[in-house]
């Protein structure tokens, strides 16, 4: 690793002042080849066609891409029929619309008719844990490791010694 880390002075390792390359070293053979990654990424982008997967089914509740000029983006709506591949009639409280797949969002049927789509607005999932109550942490009691029995060496007590 020495000759591969940059010197404080010359500010350069000194392999590559030597050969006028960056020798290879462990380090190198843990990072992916970037054609190896091409690969990956190209094979992916192949597979799917460049595009996320649909599957919606009539009756789903959905989002709908509103563009009228209003300050809400999406409306909800329900898929009634599918027109193509990529295009399906959404029943929607302002009328029937014709919208790509793109301009849909599946959405669970969960919520109530009412509900607005905002995406800013926050989840009725979250859970909040007030700060006035401490959380209690685990007592757990140190690993005592067992003490050892220690004796005495016989130093200068053996009676060959004391002759």
């Amino acid at each position: 690793m020495y000759r591969n880390t940059p010197h404080s002075t010359t500010l350069q390792a000194p392999a590559k002042l030597l050969l006028g390359r960056n020798i290879r070293t462990q380090f190198d053979a843990l990072i992916p080849s970037s054609v190896d990654v091409v690969n990956h990424r190209q094979t992916a982008k192949i597979k799917h066609h460049g595009k996320r997967q649909h599957e919606l089914k009539i009756g789903d509740t959905v989002a709908v891409r509103d563009y009228r000029n209003n300050d809400q983006k999406w409306s909800k709506g329900t898929v009634t029929k599918s027109l193509s591949k990529n295009v399906i009639e959404v029943d929607t409280e302002a009328g029937i619309w014709k919208r790509h797949l793109d301009q849909t969002l599946a959405i669970n049927s969960v919520g109530s008719a009412g509900d607005t789509l905002d995406r800013n607005a926050p989840s009725e999932n979250v859970v909040v844990i007030p700060e006035n109550e401490p959380t209690e942490m685990p007592t757990t009691s140190p690993h005592v490791r067992p003490v050892r029995d220690r004796k005495q060496p016989d130093r200068y007590t053996s009676k060959d010694f004391r002759k």
